[in-house]
């Protein structure tokens, strides 16, 4: 019963993060109306994913934010190419 306990130490350096790419605007600079859900016509888009396996299928969600309308899609893969023809195939119907 008097084991010494292992110290846990992290021993590899830490990184800064300098170049992290910045992949459009923060969500903390939208409006005021759109946190407000004052008016209707803003969506927000997410994928959501199972298991993670590069080419699985996943589900793409968009929300829309005064009425909370919910729309969910099953697309190819997480890649852009697949989001996009999901957004444009919502466009068509």
């Amino acid at each position: 019963m008097n084991l010494w306990l292992k110290l846990r130490r992290n021993t590899k350096p830490k990184r800064s993060r300098e170049r992290k790419r910045i992949l459009g605007q923060s969500i903390e600079l939208r409006p005021q109306e759109v946190n407000d859900r004052t008016s209707f016509g803003h969506w927000e888009i997410d994928t959501v994913m199972g298991k993670k396996t590069k080419g699985e299928p996943v589900l793409l969600t968009l929300v829309e934010r005064l009425t909370r309308y919910m729309l969910v899609l099953k697309i190819k893969a997480k890649d852009e190419a697949s989001v996009k023809e999901a957004i444009q195939s919502i466009g068509t119907r």
